[in-house]
C-alpha cells in the first residue's frame, strides 16, 4: 500500500508538471513568418552591437577618447 501512494503522488507530479508546460505552450504567442522577417531586416534598437570600453591602467588621453567615440559612431554604435 505504501508503494502505491509513493507511485500516485509521482504520478500527480509528472501530470501538473505536464500541464503546466502544455498551458504555456498554448499561452505563448506565436510568431507569423513576416513578422520574424521583418525582424531580421529591421533588427530593433536593443540587438545592436555593442562594446565593453576601457582603459588599462588609466591610459587614455582626450585625443584617444575622442577619436575611440568618433570610430564608434562611424560604426553604429549608440547609446543605451
Amino acid at each position: 500500500m505504501e508503494r502505491w501512494i509513493s507511485v500516485s503522488s509521482e504520478w500527480r507530479r509528472l501530470v501538473v508538471v505536464f500541464l503546466a508546460m502544455i498551458s504555456i505552450v498554448l499561452t505563448s504567442p506565436l510568431i507569423r513568418a513576416d513578422e520574424l522577417e521583418k525582424g531580421f531586416k529591421q533588427p530593433p534598437h536593443s540587438a545592436g552591437i555593442r562594446a565593453f570600453w576601457w582603459w588599462l591602467n588609466g591610459n587614455v588621453t582626450k585625443e584617444a577618447i575622442t577619436r575611440d567615440l568618433e570610430e564608434m559612431k562611424a560604426k553604429g554604435f549608440t547609446d543605451y
